[in-house]
């Protein structure tokens, strides 16, 4: 019976999944998708079936590991259509399924994928349509507090938040928010001083080691020196320079917390 063989394999992609078998478990989601279609009781379709609850659980189950495993791969557009799949069965209460215990986690990680996309509109959207106890949801509630010290540009306690995730699939969209951050950081920085000690800059860009440092210079910064001296030296001639406007950390505060009242109206 297909049902039987779906339940099977998905515990062993399940498996798979947790265990870091990539390839294996991209191979048993291909034969799960190809053994839903049996199966015309599953979002879009919603036919009457005997069995639809446990199809729509099944299909639920198989959706939900193949967001993590879009998120293992650090494949954004894959996450992206997977959750597409996966939302109505979140969201159709007509399925008739009891709550999954992975929902709160995979929607913390779609706000997550909405903040490194830049999509503020969406994300408060998305927002709109949980409970005031989901919002206050761990794993909900991270996210939330991440958008909210990007918008008043607590960068350094943006680039904390990556030891403290509450599930470890943000991982991969913290390290793309925190890439992002430690660049506006090290631009601000670069706006608002001539030199930084090595220990400083370490500090603000959240750094280990002079090594990461200086790695971090030559590929993103090219132009700066890290000399010997124990400084950070800014811009090729090391010398005094005309910041632009949107340049400097106040004005490129107002100028973002200006982009996000736009992202804000387009909720409305």
């Amino acid at each position: 019976m297909a049902l039987e063989q779906g339940e099977k394999l998905v515990i062993k992609l399940q498996s798979a999944v947790e265990s870091d078998h990539l390839g294996e478990a991209a191979s048993l989601l291909g034969e799960l998708k190809v053994l839903l279609t049996n199966f015309e009781s599953l979002p879009p379709m919603n036919q009457p079936s005997p069995h639809a609850s446990e199809e729509c659980a099944l299909g639920r189950q198989v959706l939900e590991q193949a967001v993590f495993l879009a998120v293992k791969q650090r494949d954004k557009i894959a996450f992206q259509r997977q959750m597409a799949q996966l939302k109505p069965y979140y969201q159709d209460k007509g399925l008739g399924l009891t709550d999954s215990a992975l929902r709160m986690p995979i929607l913390g990680l779609n706000l997550l994928f909405l903040l490194v996309e830049n999509r503020l509109a969406e994300f408060h959207s998305e927002l709109e349509h949980l409970s005031e106890a989901e919002r206050a949801n761990v794993y909900v509630s991270f996210p939330i507090l991440v958008e909210q010290q990007l918008m008043v540009g607590s960068y350094h306690k943006v680039l904390e938040a990556r030891t403290r995730t509450p599930h470890p699939g943000y991982a991969f969209f913290m390290s793309l928010l925190v890439d992002t951050v430690r660049d506006a950081v090290a631009d601000c920085s670069e706006a608002a001083y001539e030199r930084l000690g090595i220990g400083a800059a370490k500090e603000i860009l959240l750094l280990e080691s002079d090594t990461a440092l200086a790695e971090y210079a030559a590929v993103k910064h090219p132009d700066w020196r890290v000399d010997g001296d124990g400084f950070v030296y800014f811009g090729k001639d090391h010398g005094p320079k005309q910041a632009k406007a949107s340049d400097v950390p106040s004005l490129r505060l107002i100028s973002e917390t200006l982009s996000y009242a736009t992202e804000l109206e387009r909720i409305v």
